[in-house]
């Protein structure tokens, strides 16, 4: 008699090494779109965002107002030897995700008619971090993966 069911383990881990790359992307995917929810990215330790003018204001979320950031955060790649959670079709997740300090110039253009010149102004977007390597989410994973192994044993 094989104590340990050798052949039984073993399909259990091929049937896990499948199935927990979708896991994890999916966990990953509601952590960053929970950073909404806290306003702020959870990096053993949540680092709140700066408000917004307009929350400052009295008005909503920093980061939420339709919801369509949020809802882009989808996964792009989920297998073995990788997982990838991206946006999708918003163009300003890098800059808010990343922050932004740099001169951008508007070259020329006509307004109503009218040349408007040339000028240039100076983008100061603050880092609002929601994505990215956190020291949290890597436990939540190991948790997650260890829990695999040890259901392959069972």
């Amino acid at each position: 008699m094989n104590r340990w069911n050798l052949d039984q383990v073993y399909k259990r881990f091929v049937k896990q090494k499948s199935e927990i790359p979708d896991v994890l992307a999916n966990q990953s995917v509601r952590f960053f779109k929970d950073s909404f929810k806290k306003q702020g990215f959870d990096d053993g330790g949540i680092k709140t965002w700066k408000k917004s003018k307009r929350v400052e204001l009295g008005g909503g979320s920093t980061l939420v107002k339709s919801g369509r950031l949020r809802r882009s955060i989808k996964v792009k790649t989920a297998n073995f030897d990788k997982i990838v959670v991206s946006t999708f079709g918003i163009d300003y997740a890098k800059v808010h995700n990343e922050g932004n300090k740099k001169i951008v110039s508007v070259s020329s253009y006509l307004r109503n008619g009218k040349q408007v010149k040339a000028y240039s102004y100076k983008a100061n977007t603050p880092q609002r971090k929601f994505m990215g390597v956190s020291k949290t989410l890597l436990k939540i994973h190991e948790k997650t993966i260890d829990k695999a192994i040890k259901d392959c044993f069972k």
